[in-house]
């Protein structure tokens, strides 16, 4: 029986974890996308739109998210501790609630 995953978003504080994790994800057999700002502007934007139509459950982003992100029916929110201590994870969970 397939794994049923929820519209999850995981943020994390440093784009090269962030495409790590991504892999390790890959490598799992779980599809998952990331967003950060390493990224083009047209691949941040599809990755996005991807997320939002449902087609892909995970979405793993650094500090870009932190700028606001509206998407319906988000489950999870995930928040990886950072170097840059609890305001800022506070605000993330902040703009995500």
């Amino acid at each position: 029986m397939p794994m049923v995953l929820p519209q999850c978003v995981c943020v994390w504080y440093d784009y090269f974890r962030a495409d790590d994790l991504s892999s390790d994800f890959g490598l799992r057999g779980i599809e998952c996308l990331t967003l950060h700002g390493g990224l083009e502007q047209c691949d941040r934007e599809q990755a996005l739109r991807d997320f939002r139509s449902g087609s892909v459950k995970i979405l793993i982003a650094t500090d870009v998210a932190s700028r606001g992100l509206d998407i319906a029916d988000i489950e999870w929110v995930l928040l990886h501790q950072s170097s840059r201590g609890p305001v800022s994870i506070r605000k993330a969970w902040l703009k995500s609630g």
